[in-house]
């Protein structure tokens, strides 16, 4: 009997310590097969803290709608049922609030409904909605800069100027994502001068596309005008690289093609046309529901969180666009939310705003999620070796990680050890990496082979002419005897 209570006594504890531990991560970790099936993955980010005001609770967060983290941590917060902006440290101790502006003249100012902050060289540049402006201010918040809707030919009459968001590169230049602007982002000089539009999305040629082209060329203008209008998908979100390149989202398409975008200084996309987000559709009381990205973060070495608010959950991106981990979800618990609106980083930390929760969410990876970024690293940074032998120990934890053998693949592949590299390319599902290591392995056995190809080329060359030589001889000695 004693045995018996001590073996339920122990399972009660077993049981006990599995709940406390699943509860601490509180969703589970996924990634898809070829078939963009999703199959279970190793949780790659763990939720640590969940703010809901200062450190010291001296105020309160009231309906945040966007936020920027600078290089030392300090926390920009756009409080947009407050109208102002709420300064905090790294530790978040309150450093400041701003809830009045000065206007040049002197004249106070307020925010109404503000949706975008961003923040560089010392200035604070907000996207204030309602007063259908932007405003430059300093830290004590005097206003040096107000943008309104620019009098210009390009800009879109009919248009109200409402920004969204707001970004500024290394020259001044400032970017706003106008509502009902399609063109791209309208960009600003420092002086607040309207220059044009920048990173326009493009309409997707799909079938229907296609087909609604077709009918367009042969139905008359009547019936023309029954026929759907197709326009890009505007930008919700977009974030900076130090070397002025633009990352944006897009809310859900019909394709989820290019809702994730890598813009050069020149405009172009620079990624493939990977799908983005979840790749199977959800559906809840027969109700179809896709990833709607609201924001995203890239870090100094070019990874990408972008953050959906349909399911609520981070998705995380290598440089190449490829998927590495996805992590939070949509219900009360920690590490959870109800309506996400931002997301940044701040080191290897992950924040997420909340505006119906009031709260912002920090998130840190896991000792697996440590060990796949720190191999992406080692990989860019030309160290294959090191980085082939983290994978493999990732392997270990987690074989249903593609990532992981693509890596040992592209480590192989670099190292020139291009046979070896085909099978984990097999692996890993990635066709075009496959495709080109058996290209380079066919080119490298042809170059090594080429000297003995060169040599039995010669020799039966020799042998060739050595024979026609005999020949030719017997021919002429059989054709004296003949006449002879």
């Amino acid at each position: 009997m004693k045995k018996a209570l001590a073996f339920l006594l122990a399972l009660l504890l077993f049981s006990s310590f599995c709940l406390s531990s699943s509860a601490e991560i509180p969703y589970t970790g996924y990634s898809y097969d070829e078939w963009n099936v999703a199959i279970p993955s190793t949780v790659g980010y763990r939720p640590t803290k969940v703010h809901y005001g200062d450190a010291e609770l001296k105020t309160r967060f009231n309906a945040p709608e966007d936020m920027f983290i600078a290089e030392d941590g300090t926390v920009y917060l756009l409080d947009a049922g407050d109208n102002r902006v709420v300064v905090l440290d790294n530790q978040f101790k309150l450093i400041k609030t701003i809830d009045m502006f000065t206007l040049p003249d002197g004249t106070g100012y307020s925010l109404l409904n503000p949706k975008g902050i961003f923040v560089r060289d010392g200035l604070i540049y907000v996207a204030d909605y309602d007063n259908m402006s932007v405003i430059v201010s300093d830290i004590e918040g005097k206003i040096r800069l107000k943008l309104t809707k620019p009098e210009n030919q390009i800009f879109p009459v009919d248009s109200e100027f409402r920004p969204m968001r707001i970004l500024v590169d290394s020259e001044g230049n400032i970017y706003v994502l106008v509502l009902g602007i399609y063109q791209g982002s309208a960009v600003f000089n420092a002086k607040g001068d309207f220059i044009d539009f920048y990173g326009s999305n493009t309409v997707i040629p799909t079938v229907n596309v296609l087909i609604d082209k077709f009918w367009k060329r042969i139905l008359s203008k009547e019936q023309e005008s029954q026929i759907s209008n197709y326009v890009p998908v505007q930008f919700t979100s977009f974030d900076i690289t130090k070397d002025d390149f633009v990352y944006s989202c897009t809310s859900f398409n019909a394709d989820g093609i290019s809702e994730l975008r890598y813009i050069n200084p020149m405009g172009r996309n620079l990624w493939n046309d990977n799908a983005h987000g979840d790749l199977e559709v959800g559906w809840y009381k027969n109700k179809s529901f896709y990833t709607n990205f609201v924001d995203v973060a890239v870090t100094e070495d070019d990874f990408l969180f972008a953050l959906d608010s349909t399911k609520g959950r981070v998705f995380l991106y290598d440089p190449e666009g490829y998927m590495v981990f996805v992590f939070g979800g949509k219900s009360a618990q920690k590490g959870t939310f109800t309506q996400p609106t931002a997301v940044d980083t701040y080191g290897n930390k992950v924040l997420v705003l909340d505006k119906v929760k009031r709260s912002i969410t920090v998130f840190e990876p896991t000792e697996y999620g440590e060990k796949v970024i720190e191999a992406m690293r080692l990989f860019v940074d030309g160290n294959y070796a090191a980085s082939q032998k983290l994978w493999e120990t990732v392997l270990k934890q987690d074989s249903n990680l593609f990532t992981a053998y693509v890596g040992i693949g592209k480590a192989m592949y670099y190292s020139g050890k291009y046979k070896e590299s085909i099978a984990y390319f097999r692996k890993g599902k990635d066709r075009e990496s496959e495709s080109k290591a058996f290209k380079e392995y066919r080119s490298a056995v042809l170059r090594a082979s080429f000297p003995y190809i060169m040599s039995c080329g010669s020799a039966l060359f020799v042998i060739t002419i050595s024979v026609i030589i005999v020949r030719r001889k017997r021919s002429k000695k059989t054709g004296d005897e003949f006449h002879a």
